[in-house]
């Protein structure tokens, strides 16, 4: 099952809500509306921000659907220390926003070889960006400590100093945390590596299986 958060792509016409606890409570309206959920085995898999969502959700264990383990890649925990802080958003234009951030994550030559239709529909993010950004520059939402199922951490080796910093705190503060290290993914692990993470994914699967 997967989702596009609010404020995104096809989820757009949800009104973007500040807080990291109404993206929480989405992911368990989401789950909760999947019957198999709460029958069987729960991963959640979160990519960069949607990491921080799935962590915040496994914190609030007993809501909804019980999640049984998480697979969060290169999440951001810019509270971890002065070396993990994140860079907040570069304009308020939500436009001009989105292009910079993107352009910061995968390079100028990426940007450069989309398509203009596809430049526009990263603009269109730009409203949900800031928000995630702003996020990221308030207090601490919730403690790793309190996230109590196995979390698997995922970490691409060429990754920059700040988000190794981030992952690896992370992994450590978390009480069930490891970190798996992918070689030369970028931050876009599911689309250079789907393989590699679906694999981690069912690895997660077994972690989570009874006794």
């Amino acid at each position: 099952v997967t989702y596009d958060r609010r404020g995104y792509r096809s989820s757009r016409v949800v009104p973007v809500r500040a807080g990291l606890a109404v993206q929480v409570d989405d992911l368990l309206d989401v789950l909760g509306a999947v019957p198999e959920a709460a029958a069987t085995r729960c991963v959640v898999l979160g990519h960069s921000f949607g990491g921080l969502v799935a962590l915040g959700a496994a914190r609030e264990r007993g809501r909804s659907a019980a999640i049984d383990a998480v697979v969060a890649y290169e999440p951001p925990f810019p509270w971890g220390s002065p070396a993990t802080r994140h860079a907040g958003a570069t304009s308020e234009d939500p436009a001009v926003a989105a292009e910079a951030f993107f352009r910061r994550i995968v390079g100028d030559a990426a940007w450069d070889r989309l398509s203009e239709h596809d430049k526009d529909v990263r603009r269109a993010d730009g409203h949900a960006l800031i928000e995630d950004l702003r996020v990221l520059g308030t207090a601490q939402p919730f403690e790793p400590s309190d996230v109590e199922v196995p979390v698997a951490i995922g970490l691409s080796d060429d990754a920059p100093d700040r988000r190794r910093a981030s992952s690896m705190a992370l992994a450590d503060a978390l009480p069930r945390g490891r970190l798996v290290l992918f070689s030369s993914t970028g931050h876009g692990a599911h689309l250079s590596s789907p393989g590699r993470l679906a694999e981690l994914v069912r690895a997660q699967l077994e972690v989570a299986a009874p006794g």
